[in-house]
């Protein structure tokens, strides 16, 4: 995609790419979005030299 000129977010090459934002800008206004996933099967996250996607750890209080 990225290829192809469409951004992607919350995946990649790596962990490092995977935690890329997407950065888009009109009239003079610039956005990034980020994205990360909390709940994934084993192996799907991305590490430091193996794809996947950018995982974040939550911890719920109540």
């Amino acid at each position: 995609m990225r290829g192809k000129g469409i951004q992607t977010i919350g995946a990649g090459r790596n962990l490092t790419e995977a935690r890329q934002p997407a950065v888009t800008e009109a009239k003079g206004l610039r956005v990034a979005m980020l994205a990360y996933c909390s709940v994934l099967h084993e192996g799907y996250a991305a590490g430091p030299d193996t794809p996947g996607v950018a995982p974040m750890r939550a911890t719920a209080r109540f």
